[in-house]
């Protein structure tokens, strides 16, 4: 994440983290801070990106969701204090991967949680068969991503920034670049 903070400062754009929950280790903590002191947001990720536990049988376990989000808040609260809120949460895999997430959806609403996926993509999260292996097929990946959702004046693009996401990290300026060159803003999500 440092490495894209620090594209992120030198092309002043602004992003949204989708956080885990057991990422948040004592040596993440700074990390965390400096996303939010630079100016980006942050959201739910879940707190274990446990598929099994989350969606057993392929079906949304609302009450896992809502235990999650209480130990991410609890966890988000002890590293950015106690005023930290976010309305924002991000399913693993995709709201669109699963079943009965209309239970899930109501809890949201009554917590004042908006729940967001994205249309547009990089590729770094396809199995690794499908996963590109150099900058320029990664770019071919979301230009291919954005004639499946051709009509969207707003981009959610989908990125990670794990430390084996080299890749991802690589074409960051040039994703940043061709977003600015057809007049898109950037900004966060709340």
């Amino acid at each position: 994440t440092p490495q894209v903070l620090d594209t992120l400062k030198k092309y002043n754009v602004h992003a949204t983290f989708f956080l885990v929950g057991n990422t948040l280790t004592s040596e993440n903590q700074k990390i965390v801070k400096r996303e939010v002191a630079e100016g980006h947001s942050i959201g739910f990720h879940s707190s274990t990106h446990d598929y099994a536990t989350l969606y057993p049988n392929g079906i949304v376990n609302t009450e896992e969701i809502q235990a999650e989000i209480a130990t991410m808040k609890n966890s988000l609260k002890k590293i950015l204090g106690e005023t930290f809120q976010t309305t924002l949460w991000r399913y693993p895999g995709g709201h669109m991967s699963w079943g009965g997430t209309e239970k899930s959806d109501e809890l949201f609403k009554q917590l004042g949680i908006h729940w967001i996926d994205w249309n547009a993509m990089v590729g770094d999260a396809e199995p690794l068969d499908r996963q590109p292996t150099t900058v320029a097929e990664m770019l071919a990946f979301h230009q291919h991503s954005l004639e499946v959702y051709p009509d969207y004046n707003i981009r959610v693009v989908l990125m990670h920034d794990s430390v084996d996401k080299e890749l991802t990290k690589q074409a960051l300026p040039q994703l940043i670049e061709f977003y600015q060159t057809n007049g898109y803003q950037f900004g966060v999500l709340y």
